[in-house]
């Protein structure tokens, strides 16, 4: 749960704070995601979890993209 509430309590506060919007791209803020053609991927994209991206969980069963 620590991360999930680190997570929103500091993205609210930033997001109150007008240092970004939903709609900027997550290379905006960190260059190198610009990899693997993910250049495109908005912060709402990794907040509601449809950024394409792989789970990282340890059952190999959840490893793939879908």
């Amino acid at each position: 749960m620590s991360k999930v509430s680190a997570t929103l309590s500091s993205v609210m506060r930033l997001y109150n704070e007008s240092r970004f919007n939903l709609q900027d791209k997550v290379k905006k803020f960190i260059p190198e995601y610009d990899n693997n053609n993910k250049s495109d991927t908005t912060i709402q994209n990794l907040l509601l979890h449809n950024a394409g991206l792989a789970p990282d969980h340890p059952d190999p069963a959840h490893t793939s993209k879908e």
